[in-house]
C-alpha cells in the first residue's frame, strides 16, 4: 500500500513550480524590454532648432509630433503656438503632409482637431486630426509638413 505524501513534499513541489513561473515571467519581461529598446533605437531622429527655425518664423508654430493613431486610421499632428497672429495660417490653409518615401500627400481633413475661429495664444499646444487614407503612413516614416509656402522636411512619424 502506498503511503500518502507528507506535507513537506507537497510544499516543496509548489515552491518549485512557483520559482519556475517566476523565472518564466522574468524571461518574458526581459524579452519585452529588449524588443522595446530595439524599436526605440530604430526611431527617426528629431529635428534640430536650426532645421525648424525657418518654418517656425514663417508660420508661428512649432511642430511637436506627427503620430499615427486610431488603429492606424488617423494622423495626429501636435503643434505649439509661438506667435498667435502668424499661427492663424494653420486655420486658413489646411497643412499638407507629404510622405517622403512615396512623395504622396497623406492626411485628409477630418474636420476635427483645431479651434477654427478661436484666437491662438502663444504657448498653447494645439492638435489637428487628419485621416490616414488606406493606412499609407506608418510609424518610422518621415514627412514634409507644408503650411502655405513654408515647408518643414524630415519630420519623424511616431
Amino acid at each position: 500500500m502506498a503511503s500518502p505524501r507528507s506535507g513537506g513534499e507537497t510544499s516543496a513541489r509548489w515552491r518549485g513550480a512557483g520559482r519556475a513561473g517566476l523565472l518564466l515571467a522574468l524571461a518574458a519581461l526581459v524579452g519585452w524590454a529588449a524588443a522595446s529598446l530595439a524599436r526605440s533605437d530604430a526611431a527617426p531622429r528629431s529635428l534640430s532648432a536650426t532645421e525648424r527655425a525657418p518654418f517656425e518664423a514663417r508660420t508661428g508654430v512649432r511642430i511637436l509630433r506627427v503620430a499615427v493613431t486610431g488603429g492606424g486610421g488617423l494622423i495626429d499632428m501636435r503643434y505649439q503656438v509661438l506667435d498667435g497672429p502668424k499661427a492663424a495660417i494653420v486655420h486658413k490653409r489646411q497643412p499638407k503632409l507629404i510622405d517622403e518615401a512615396s512623395g504622396k500627400i497623406v492626411g485628409t481633413s477630418t474636420g476635427h482637431g483645431h479651434g477654427g475661429k478661436k484666437p491662438l495664444r502663444a504657448g498653447s499646444t494645439q492638435y489637428m486630426l487628419l485621416g490616414n487614407d488606406q493606412g499609407r503612413l506608418e510609424p518610422g516614416a518621415t514627412v514634409t509638413v507644408i503650411v502655405g509656402k513654408a515647408r518643414l522636411e524630415h519630420v519623424p512619424v511616431v
